[in-house]
């Protein structure tokens, strides 16, 4: 080689010189450590030194090597630092007024820009380099969706601590892009959404734990546990009560739960209190159809009919009395229960005490009726047919010792009940015939069976 450049320590006494546009369009901006590492990697191009390697540069600058590294990959960010490989880690400083010349669109946006790029680069950690797909998203939030720096950096830095350094910008830019659409237009705005965002996560990796899954929750079980608490607007103890549901179910517990949850929002259930009466009423109501269907099991019609019965005021108290003495009449759903209930709310009892009155009313009915049956020569407990025919005879104003007399005459008769109404309907109150001709007696003579008498009682019920 004909020259090999300055003598040896020469550098010291000439000059290396910087473009005033690094000066007034670049060094201004940038943290002073990171114009020190610019001005010193300047100087060794125009003096090299082959064995130069970024530790001896931190030496030399007084600085922590990772904060020279740093440095670097900012300048290369604005294109002033051109990195030329990476193994053998080897770069070249370039000629500002020729990068503009040369490739000015794409640079000077990047230029106008570079507070951002530098906040994010910081996000970074400052250790990686955006390539140009990723610096265009960068730019679109600031120009597309006219976000400040400081709002980019922020959720920038936000998904970094959840995803760490290498979380890709196409994730970032799916944060944003929801943000944008739920018009987080501000800084304050931002922070808040984040907040809620990091809780929803925080809520959802907590059941995890409670489930004894040891791992971060995925973003299907994050989304779920935001409409828990987002859309739904659920206290944190309902959600906890609704975890206790899935004690003993194997399987994805978070969709069971959000079954659960789900059909409590239908229910309007929000709040604790809200949550505690409803659980308070399922177990009231698993004594109920336990008295009906022989089981505390049940399904949403009878669990609905309990719900509109219960509107109606009555405790849960009396309506176990109405269950247990309807049951003994033959009662088999509690729909069934609700049409009586109602008939007999028409009739004027509308309160508990009412409802007491109205029961004790019925009990009594089916001793006197069991006393009639036994006068007739019956050795068994009356009949719901029996019962609603004492109990109708009484409504028309015939007194129990008359129904008991009527019995009596019907001892011998093979249909009883048609037998004695026979009697009481008669004009005199009795009737003299033989069993053998009984039947030929008032309604008898259309030869009704009791069966029948029965579904005309019902019919005139109905009225």
């Amino acid at each position: 080689m004909l020259v090999n450049g300055f003598t040896k320590g020469s550098s010291m006494f000439d000059v290396t010189p910087v473009e005033n546009m690094f000066i007034t369009e670049y060094m201004m901006r940038a943290p002073g450590d990171y114009v020190k590492v610019y001005l010193f990697l300047l100087n060794i191009c125009y003096y090299p030194h082959d064995d130069y390697t970024t530790g001896d540069v931190a030496k030399e600058l007084g600085m922590d090597e990772d904060d020279v590294k740093k440095a670097i990959i900012y300048w290369a960010q604005l294109s002033l630092i051109e990195i030329e490989s990476r193994r053998p880690f080897s770069l070249r400083v370039r000629n500002i007024k020729q990068m503009l010349q040369n490739d000015a669109p794409q640079k000077v946006s990047m230029h106008s820009n570079q507070e951002l790029v530098m906040q994010i680069q910081q996000s970074f950690g400052g250790r990686r380099l955006l390539n140009a797909f990723e610096t265009q998203k960068v730019l679109n939030w600031a120009d597309v969706f006219k976000w400040s720096p400081e709002m980019i950096a922020l959720v920038v830095s936000w998904c970094v601590d959840k995803k760490g350094a290498r979380v890709s910008v196409s994730y970032i830019d799916k944060v944003i892009s929801t943000m944008y659409e739920r018009e987080v237009d501000s800084y304050e705005k931002a922070e808040n959404y984040l907040m809620e965002s990091s809780a929803w996560e925080s809520g959802a990796t907590k059941l995890l734990k409670a489930f004894n899954e040891g791992r971060v929750a995925t973003v299907d079980e994050i989304k779920m546990y935001k409409k828990w608490t987002d859309r739904y607007e659920m206290d944190e103890a309902v959600i906890k009560e609704a975890r206790k549901q899935t004690i003993g179910i194997s399987g994805n517990k978070f969709k069971y739960m959000d079954g659960i949850l789900t059909n409590w929002n239908k229910k309007g259930i929000r709040t604790y209190t809200q949550i505690q009466e409803h659980l308070d009423s399922a177990e009231r109501l698993k004594e109920i159809a336990k008295i009906i269907y022989g089981s505390s099991v049940y399904d949403e019609k009878v669990e609905n009919e309990y719900t509109e019965i219960r509107k109606m005021g009555f405790s849960h108290k009396v309506l176990l009395r109405v269950a247990i003495a309807l049951k003994g009449d033959g009662l088999k759903a509690i729909a069934d229960m609700h049409k009586v209930i109602n008939k007999w709310a028409a009739d004027g009892v509308t309160d508990d005490d009412a409802m007491m009155d109205k029961l004790d009313s019925i009990a009594q009915n089916a001793v006197a009726a069991n006393e009639m049956m036994a006068a007739a020569g019956e050795a068994r407990s009356a009949n719901v047919f029996e019962k609603k025919a004492y109990a109708r005879w009484i409504g028309e104003g015939r007194s129990n010792e008359e129904i008991l007399d009527a019995a009596r005459k019907a001892a011998g008769a093979e249909k009883k009940i048609s037998y004695i109404n026979a009697i009481l309907s008669s004009a005199s109150g009795s009737v003299k015939a033989s069993a053998k001709n009984r039947a030929d007696i008032g309604i008898i003579s259309h030869d009704y069976t009791d069966k029948d008498y029965q579904d005309i009682l019902s019919a005139m019920e109905e009225m």
